[in-house]
């Protein structure tokens, strides 16, 4: 990927991948990463991006201690065996835990709009949508789809109003080969809808 770290030092941007390789990762070639739609952003969506991944990394990884506390019999119960033997075990309880963590950067996101601080609302946000489509256990294994569906509007309802501001005052966008960047950032969320709606979620496209 010289040729995007080359770009992003040109532009003195961060480049983000909008898009997901069809087929095993694992056997993608320079030429299928390359064809994956791109837009470059400020830099700080990558910061923003790390905070966040980070604090939705920690969910699930509970001490040793509290799993073998779990079990009356006194064996390590189910999280902390999977947790030996095949590394961290996402429950369906932790999914309660991570739409605490979205929401509560969406909440930054709603107050940088309020204050008109576009740009640092615009990076937030990008990374919260680059941070929930990963992760997508927030929604795919939870038992508050309410809750899941409140954290997807909320990212439409937000985009609904950065869209309308200039690609300058949202950091200076830029997509690759001259498109326009907020169409394919809307289709990106636009595609978390429609993973959604393949499990019975009630939303819309950006």
């Amino acid at each position: 990927m010289a040729l995007v770290a080359e770009k992003e030092a040109e532009l003195g941007k961060h480049c983000i991948v909008l898009g997901q390789f069809d087929g095993d990762e694992d056997e993608a070639t320079i030429e299928d990463l390359m064809g994956l739609q791109k837009v470059f952003v400020p830099e700080q969506v990558q910061d923003d991006f790390i905070e966040l991944w980070s604090e939705l990394d920690d969910v699930g990884n509970e001490s040793e201690d509290e799993g073998e506390d779990e079990d009356e019999d006194g064996s390590d119960g189910l999280a902390a065996f999977m947790k030996a033997f095949m590394g961290k075990f996402l429950g369906t309880q932790h999914s309660g835990q991570m739409q605490a963590i979205l929401s509560s950067h969406l909440k930054a996101v709603d107050k940088a709009i309020k204050a008109k601080q576009w740009q640092a609302a615009f990076c937030r946000w990008a990374a919260i949508v680059m941070a929930a489509r990963r992760e997508s256990h927030w929604w795919e294994d939870t038992d508050k789809p309410a809750a899941a569906t409140v954290i997807y509007n909320k990212l439409r309802t937000q985009w609904g109003k950065l869209k309308e501001r200039s690609d300058e005052e949202l950091g200076g966008l830029v997509a690759e080969g001259g498109g326009c960047p907020k169409e394919a950032l809307g289709g990106y969320l636009s595609g978390m809808a429609e993973e959604m709606r393949g499990m019975d979620y009630e939303v819309e496209d950006a």
